[in-house]
């Protein structure tokens, strides 16, 4: 949670200390969201999951490039999602439209990335210490295991979680502005 809440500070801090960089990529952010929901609910649920898992994945079972990876997955999801708090409290004056539009997903797609992240990390771990001819677990084992994890818990929380976030964040956010 350190890595994920060091990227989430200094994305915060951008939004006030680099508006450029920020008007930038709060439009690049805005045209994506845009896109995904352009089709139907159907097929922004279908992108919407597939793309964490694909994501959530590599970062997890690359992990093993030194943890390098899950390590940059970690920052730049922490980094943007401090962007898009400072935002939405300068826009709506208080943070109630953030945890509209990102708590309901979130409670369970956030653990998901966490997880899989802290795996990414040991398997990093694994490797460093192999590297070193240190004793530690078999990688073979550790690339199971993460496998087995990732099919029991991990995508099943990216699974809900993009259901909420395309069939009942609309209708929670609908339900603040009316």
């Amino acid at each position: 949670m350190g890595i994920f809440s060091t990227g989430a500070v200094f994305g915060a801090g951008t939004f006030f200390m680099a508006p450029e960089f920020t008007a930038i990529m709060l439009i690049d952010l805005s045209e994506f969201a845009g896109d995904v929901f352009a089709g139907s609910q159907r097929e922004a649920f279908m992108f919407i999951f597939f793309n964490n898992v694909t994501k959530v994945f590599g970062a997890m079972m690359l992990g093993s490039l030194f943890a390098i990876v899950p390590t940059l997955s970690l920052i730049v999801n922490g980094f943007v999602l401090g962007l898009v708090f400072s935002y939405s409290l300068a826009a709506t004056g208080g943070p109630l439209a953030f945890i509209a539009a990102v708590v309901p997903h979130g409670i369970f797609e956030l653990p998901a990335f966490i997880v899989a992240s802290a795996v990414g990390l040991l398997l990093g771990v694994c490797v460093i210490k192999r590297v070193r001819h240190e004793v530690g677990t078999s990688i073979t084992s550790l690339y199971i295991w993460s496998g087995q994890l990732f099919i029991i818990l991990i995508a099943p929380l990216l699974l809900v979680a993009a259901m909420i976030e395309v069939y009942v964040t609309p209708l929670v956010i609908h339900a603040l502005i009316s």
